[in-house]
């Protein structure tokens, strides 16, 4: 027997969520997949709220919607990928 081979001890590397538990799980999966549908929708209707703002002022409120959904997508896409952890930051 000869000695143990190296592993990637990095820290992207041990709290890497998608390698480890993403790819198996199918609600992880299902997530992953309809975030670019949902990123689609709500530029589709940014794109919208913003052309007929100027006449309608429901409009803004759909805008600042939209672009707190991009927000949340974008923040979630991230959660999927990595998510540092920092003991000391849940005392």
């Amino acid at each position: 027997m000869g000695p143990l081979p190296q592993t990637d001890s990095t820290r992207t590397a041990l709290l890497d969520r998608w390698n480890q538990h993403g790819v198996y799980c199918y609600h992880c999966t299902a997530a992953a997949d309809a975030i670019p549908l949902w990123r689609k929708k709500a530029v589709g209707a940014l794109a919208l709220s913003v052309l007929v703002g100027w006449r309608i002022w429901p409009a803004y409120i759909v805008t600042a919607g939209c672009i707190g959904v991009l927000y949340a997508l974008s923040l979630a896409e991230q959660q999927l990928q990595f998510q540092d952890f920092k003991h000391y930051e849940n005392h």
